[in-house]
């Protein structure tokens, strides 16, 4: 496959971009000198962020568009070709949660859930594999999975199921663009849990805001590995070492995980000093912020980079085995000699 572009000379659309990952995104490749297309539903929060990364010297623009749309979507598509002339990289980043039970997650909740989550990557993806498929050229289309997607826990199931739906999807979008020969890479990011707005406008059962788990990454991690994405081929970037883990105990032992997450129940995730906050499953949160301001967070991630950086990695490991074991030869000799 052809190589990709340096983001210097790319345009990134970005969905979600108004908050969490999707901003930390966008301020990233912004400032990496990318040509950057925003979009979210939150306009006034968009507005603002395109002023900010503009008084810094970038260019930016933005639309205001609900992926669960598609005419929004095609609207998102047209604005970034009629400004720049083409797309270079896809971010389908926007996304909602809800934390309850199966049972006590109301069904529109749960519809609006997958208009936004599953369907939104759906309109998103196609829309920029018509266009790349016109353009013949080397792009990305990336799309932000979860860890939740390997290994599911009692209250996020309908998060999980749509997720699981995104790994699908993005799977299939992968290999069919790979039998038409077309020079599109498809990587599927799945974070762990991300210090980011989600947990504060999830749609919850609970009479407080949802405890933040631990360890948290913070979006910016994140925003690395899409970016890292955009300028390189990868299949699937797990970001922290807990989403690694649920990929491999997910995949290798899920009796045993079913087993061990019996015993979650709901208060695992209550906190009672957090404010409730509006729920972006049903309203627009307007809140245009990355972190939640509620949690300390990991700036860094040693998996997302072994993963991202997989020949470097074994290279490193392979130099220090052959060290130790030459330091371990020259110790054996030494006390032979003694």
């Amino acid at each position: 496959m052809q190589k990709l572009k340096p983001l210097t000379e790319q345009v990134v659309v970005i969905t979600g971009a108004s908050s969490g990952i999707g901003l930390a995104t966008a301020r990233m490749a912004a400032e990496r000198g990318a040509k950057v297309v925003l979009g979210a539903r939150d306009e006034l929060a968009l507005s603002r962020i395109c002023d900010e990364l503009t008084a810094a010297g970038a260019e930016a623009c933005f639309v205001a568009c609900d992926v669960a749309s598609e005419p929004d979507v095609a609207r998102l598509l047209s604005t970034a070709v009629d400004r720049h002339g083409r797309i270079d990289t896809w971010m389908n980043v926007a996304g909602v949660g809800i934390i309850a039970s199966l049972d006590g997650t109301v069904m529109d909740d749960h519809r609006r859930l997958f208009e936004t989550n599953y369907w939104g990557v759906v309109h998103g993806s196609l829309a920029a594999a018509r266009q790349l498929r016109g353009q013949r050229s080397p792009g990305a289309i990336i799309n932000v999975g979860s860890s939740f997607s390997d290994l599911v826990i009692p209250t996020m199931g309908a998060y999980a199921a749509s997720k699981f739906a995104v790994k699908a999807f993005t799977n299939a979008l992968r290999v069919e663009l790979a039998q038409e020969g077309l020079p599109v890479s498809v990587t599927l990011v799945k974070p762990g849990v991300v210090d980011s707005m989600f947990y504060d406008h999830a749609e919850t059962t609970l009479d407080t805001a949802p405890r933040i788990p631990s360890p948290r990454y913070a979006p910016s991690v994140v925003a690395a590995a899409l970016l890292d994405a955009a300028e390189h081929h990868h299949r699937e970037i797990s970001v922290g070492a807990p989403a690694v883990m649920s990929r491999v105990f997910g995949r290798l032992m899920p009796g045993v995980v079913e087993w061990v997450t019996r015993a979650i129940r709901e208060p695992v995730w209550r906190d009672p000093s957090a404010t409730k906050r509006p729920s972006a499953v049903r309203t627009i949160p307007h809140e245009g912020r990355e972190r939640s301001g509620r949690a300390s967070a990991r700036d860094f991630s040693v998996t997302a980079t072994v993963e991202r950086h997989p020949w470097l990695t074994f290279g490193l490991l392979t130099v220090t085995s052959a060290a130790l074991g030459a330091h371990a030869v020259a110790r054996a000799k030494k006390r032979a000699w003694l």
